[in-house]
């Protein structure tokens, strides 16, 4: 049986009762408590994607909630599933937990109490270690991958340091030096819309600082150093970067190898040096190949 009073309801007492600002202990430990029991859930039984963008999306999510197990869940997960494809846009992902300063903001949810397994996550820092191992994953596919990568509109959203790994990198693959000048210039270019500036010759250089020197201008062709336009930009000689003085010792070694004189002096900030990857498979077969046909001779030698 349904009992009626008539007690006058006090609409205003109510709403003074009910949980407000004034009253942050009890909301917040509500809070902390739903967050935990959905996240020990999820946990317990962690979610299994074989969609890289997925896992890059909830461990992105897991560190801005600063939840180490799940966000070293989909680390894991992530780290089997880094391809020439997406890359770069892990690097791009994660290059502000990687590089960031005391001084920049972080996007950690004030609300979200930290989730830990051990005392040395309760430091944010537990991060960086398994974030470099993943970064160090992207770079050696970008390395095996160059022409392929290099040519991605990612590049241009790389964070500098990321983008001077690559490009200085003594191995990465690639079949033409002209590759790693127009992704430099077009992540150049990117920038100086970000920064609403001219592209004119100061400005580039301030921006590309090291990155001036990290094509390798001794490799390229003395019509390719000289062209007009690359990809849309300036060619090397005409952009402005370099010293007259760069620009000349670089044509000369140009010319000089070219007529295959030995000993040159090679150039500063490894300009001329070859790259490991730009060894033609050819060649490296017919070494081998070589190889193995000495060791077969020298066996055939010992047993006649």
């Amino acid at each position: 049986m349904v009992q009626v009073t008539n007690q006058d309801y006090d609409e205003e007492a109510t709403m003074l009762n009910s949980p407000s600002p004034s009253q942050p202990a009890d909301t917040k430990s509500i809070m902390e408590d739903a967050y935990r029991g959905i996240s020990r859930g999820m946990m317990a039984d962690p979610l299994k994607s074989s969609n890289p963008q997925v896992n890059l999306e909830l461990m992105d999510t897991a560190l801005r909630n600063r939840n180490a197990p799940l966000a070293k869940s989909h680390i894991d997960q992530l780290y089997n599933q880094i391809d020439k494809d997406n890359a770069l846009n892990v690097m791009n992902k994660i290059n502000k937990r990687v590089f960031r300063t005391d001084n920049e903001p972080s996007d950690f949810e004030p609300s979200a109490p930290p989730l830990v397994e051990s005392y040395e996550e309760c430091n944010d820092n537990w991060m960086v270690v398994p974030l470099y191992q993943l970064r160090d994953k992207c770079l050696l596919v970008v390395e095996s991958n160059g022409d392929y990568v290099l040519k991605k509109k990612e590049v241009e959203d790389l964070h500098y340091n990321d983008l001077h790994q690559i490009a200085f990198n003594d191995k990465l693959v690639v079949s033409s030096e002209l590759v790693v000048y127009s992704a430099i210039m077009r992540w150049c270019r990117k920038q100086c819309e970000v920064k609403g500036s001219d592209c004119d010759n100061t400005n580039v250089k301030s921006i590309l600082k090291d990155l001036v020197y990290a094509t390798r201008y001794g490799l390229m062709s003395e019509k390719d150093f000289l062209a007009r336009t690359i990809d849309d930009h300036k060619g090397p000689d005409r952009m402005g970067i370099l010293s007259e003085k760069e620009t000349d010792e670089i044509l000369d070694y140009i010319r000089q190898r070219k007529k295959k004189k030995k000993d040159l002096k090679e150039l500063p900030y490894k300009m001329s040096r070859e790259r490991c990857g730009l060894t033609k498979p050819k060649e490296c077969n017919s070494k081998v190949e070589g190889f193995i046909l000495n060791v077969l001779a020298c066996w055939a030698t010992v047993f006649d």
